[in-house]
C-alpha cells in the first residue's frame, strides 16, 4: 500500500501562537515550505491511505504529564487530524524537544489549530522547520 506521509513538526502546538493568517494544508497535496511529503510502500505494495504529517514546535510545552496530553488532545480535536505524536525525548520525565508530529487525513486549518492551542495555554506554537 502506498501511504503519502509528510513530516511536520508540532512542538509549540498547544500554546497557541497568535498566528493570525489562516492557512489550509490539504491532504494530500504538493509540498509547501512547511510540509514535506514522502511516499512509503507497505509490505504488499497496495495503496492503503494517503497521509501527510506536519511538525509543530510548542516551546511552552514543558512536561510530559500535563502539557503534552493537553497539546495532544487539543490537536486531535481539530479537523483533518488522524493522530498526534510527541517527538523523541532524551528524558522520559521531561520535554527537551517540544515538537509534535500531526498526522493528517484531511484538510487541516493551521490558524484554527494554533488558536485552539493558545486557548489551552500554549500561545507560542509554530510550524517546525523540515529537514
Amino acid at each position: 500500500m502506498k501511504i503519502r506521509a509528510g513530516l511536520l513538526l508540532i512542538a509549540a502546538a498547544f500554546v497557541g501562537c497568535g498566528y493570525e493568517t489562516s492557512q489550509t494544508i490539504p491532504n494530500p497535496s504538493a509540498s509547501t515550505p512547511d510540509v514535506q511529503t514522502a511516499e512509503l510502500n507497505s509490505a504488499d505494495g497496495s495503496a492503503e491511505a494517503n497521509f501527510q504529517t506536519v511538525a509543530l514546535k510548542v516551546p511552552s510545552m514543558h512536561c510530559p504529564f500535563a502539557c503534552w496530553p493537553k497539546v495532544r488532545d487539543t490537536l486531535k480535536e481539530q479537523g483533518g487530524v488522524a493522530d498526534v505524536e510527541l517527538a523523541p525525548q532524551a528524558d522520559p520525565n521531561a520535554i527537551d524537544n517540544p515538537v509534535v508530529y500531526v498526522k493528517l487525513n484531511g484538510d487541516f486549518e493551521q490558524a484554527q489549530a494554533f488558536a485552539a492551542l493558545a486557548s489551552a495555554g500554549f500561545d507560542d506554537a509554530e510550524v517546525a522547520a523540515t529537514p
